[in-house]
């Protein structure tokens, strides 16, 4: 068994407390009453026939078997739960990546990295969905960490498959730990982890298109329509597509960089600096680390080509996470030369943790005013059977967009979770509301400066704002990805 790949021990705790302290310091701010997207609420409360599709446009079948349970958690459970499985999923990446001497130093260092990327947190808000695929890439990393090597080589499949029909591009992250426990760096070895990833993969596929041929009577998916999905081949849709996937790729690099150019600027250069270190010093880990990123990578633009769909940057989560571990061993390294570049090393480290923790307590924080604010209007409502309503510019108000809500259902599933009722959304255009008032069936006036609730004899009205009365910051790039709600920029395909 590699070193690399030593039994849990009492180290390994320690990571794991160091990741969880980050991981839940960080998050302090969404604890109380964590911000759930739209289409998570389904997951929070057991509702299997509201995500019964995503089975066949997204071969979610292992996320709608969770659906089937009967017991319902509180949010903050569920988030908590996450904040504890992303936390244990990183220490297992680190024990595996992290070698003596300094194991705990850098190990907690590179597990609290990861725990705080940008993708960590934007998946925490689809917490309730992801569980069972965390967990399940959770036991094949202590599979992995317990069994070594040929452990990880025999349980790749299964794991693979079942990650699949979770979260498309959980298995790069079961990939990457598989490659952290190889003894030794050959062609042969390594052209034969690529294969046989490949053919996992490949089944993975068939297994999810077969239970939709079952089922759905598609051999396939069928992608839902706010991905704007383009199937033909033509050369203008190929011209298309190869857009979206400069898009998406440019979409995660500012979404990495929390929106900052020049955040991703100093990533790069980390990202170069650290590929020479870990080259001339570790070339095993380097050759595994990079085969990951990129062969990612290009398995994602593969998916985009064939698809037309956009990328959500929250599917590079494994880049950062192969990143990390590039950065902190390189800083590793380094610190066996002269003092003054391993202290440089390190305070770049300790630097970017601690920018990133700032930045994600701030992010987690700032959807607090969204939660508060509907919280407040479920308390209003009157204890009673009148049809419920929605009209005006929900996705524009300025807690909604703070908190990167994606679709006007957040404020339906949220009254659901708080009250139980269903709401009627006019802002959709595809439901009868006549019974509102012309007067606020398009929202509340200009200058309403908040949303508001209409008691009515009738009904209630949950009136926002017909237009944002300022501009709130936006962070589309953050949940939505760019062509969530804006495909401006291409031109229009047939899908033939």
């Amino acid at each position: 068994m590699s070193d690399r790949a030593a039994r849990p021990t009492f180290t390994f705790w320690i990571v794991f407390c160091v990741a969880a302290l980050v991981a839940f310091g960080a998050a302090v701010g969404n604890l109380a009453d964590p911000l759930v997207m739209y289409d998570d609420y389904p997951a929070l409360l057991a509702e299997p026939d509201r995500f019964w599709s995503k089975t066949l446009s997204e071969g979610r079948w292992v996320n709608y078997v969770w659906h089937l349970r009967e017991v319902q958690t509180p949010s903050w459970v569920n988030f908590a739960a996450y904040q504890l499985m992303i936390a244990g999923l990183a220490a297992l990446i680190a024990m595996m990546a992290i070698k003596p001497p300094d194991r705990v130093f850098y190990g907690g260092l590179a597990a609290a990295l990861i725990v705080v990327s940008p993708a960590s947190v934007a998946l925490s808000f689809w917490a309730s969905t992801l569980l069972p695929g965390l967990a399940l890439c959770v036991a094949y990393g202590v599979l992995v960490l317990r069994g070594g090597y040929r452990i990880a080589l025999w349980m790749l499949l299964p794991f693979v498959i079942v990650t699949f029909m979770a979260y498309t591009s959980f298995p790069l992250i079961l990939l990457l730990m598989l490659v952290l426990t190889v003894p030794s760096v050959t062609w042969r070895s390594w052209g034969g982890i690529a294969v046989y990833f490949m053919l996992c993969m490949v089944l993975a596929v068939l297994v999810t298109y077969s239970l939709n041929y079952l089922v759905h009577g598609v051999f396939g998916l069928e992608l839902d329509v706010t991905r704007a999905p383009v199937t033909s081949f033509s050369p203008e849709a190929l011209q298309v597509k190869a857009g979206r996937v400069v898009a998406s790729v440019e979409n995660a690099l500012l979404a990495f960089g929390y929106g900052s150019w020049t955040f991703v600027a100093l990533h790069v250069v980390l990202l170069g600096v650290s590929s020479v270190v870990v080259f001339q010093q570790d070339r095993r880990l380097f050759i595994m680390l990079q085969s990951v990123m990129w062969g990612g990578v290009a398995m994602l633009v593969a998916q985009t080509m064939l698809s037309g769909a956009w990328l959500p940057f929250r599917s590079f989560h494994f880049f950062w996470v192969a990143y990390v571990i590039q950065l902190v061993r390189a800083a590793q390294l380094l610190a066996g030369r002269t003092r003054i570049i391993g202290l440089t090393a390190h305070i770049t480290c300790i630097a970017v943790l601690a920018w990133y923790g700032l930045i994600t307590g701030i992010l987690y924080t700032s959807a607090q005013s969204w939660q508060s604010e509907t919280a407040a209007l479920a308390d209003k409502l009157p204890d009673d059977t009148r049809t419920l309503y929605a009209t005006g510019n929900l996705i524009q108000y300025p807690s909604a967009a703070l908190a990167t809500l994606q679709d006007e259902e957040a404020i339906a599933g949220r009254m659901r979770y708080l009250t139980g009722r269903d709401v009627v959304l006019c802002q959709h255009g595809l439901n009868p509301c006549d019974a509102v008032p012309s007067s606020i069936r398009n929202g509340g006036p200009d200058d309403q400066p908040k949303v508001e609730l209409a008691i009515l004899d009738d009904i209630i009205v949950i009136v926002f704002p017909g237009e944002p009365y300022m501009s709130p910051t936006s962070r589309a790039w953050f949940t939505h990805g760019p062509g969530k709600r804006d495909t401006a920029g291409d031109e229009p395909v047939t899908n033939k």
